[in-house]
């Protein structure tokens, strides 16, 4: 059976004045809260076949959190 798997991005800075929503970071509890969804991820064994994701900084810095956990080369 096929499963989706979606994954919001975790807890992120808010916007300096300025600065563009896309380019918030991840807040350090941000940063945890996606290593903690990728161990998630790994020890249920859902590993993905394909990623999508957005081109928010916010959004891939989850994604490099997580497949840093998982071992998935995207």
């Amino acid at each position: 059976m096929r499963e989706l798997i979606l994954l919001r991005h975790a807890h992120a800075e808010a916007a300096s004045t300025g600065q563009a929503d896309l380019d918030r970071p991840l807040s350090p509890i941000g940063l945890a809260e996606a290593e903690a969804a990728g161990r998630w991820l790994k020890e249920n064994n859902l590993l993905p076949d394909c990623v999508l994701c957005s081109p928010a900084r916010r959004t891939r810095e989850t994604l490099e959190a997580v497949l840093g956990i998982t071992g998935f080369v995207e």
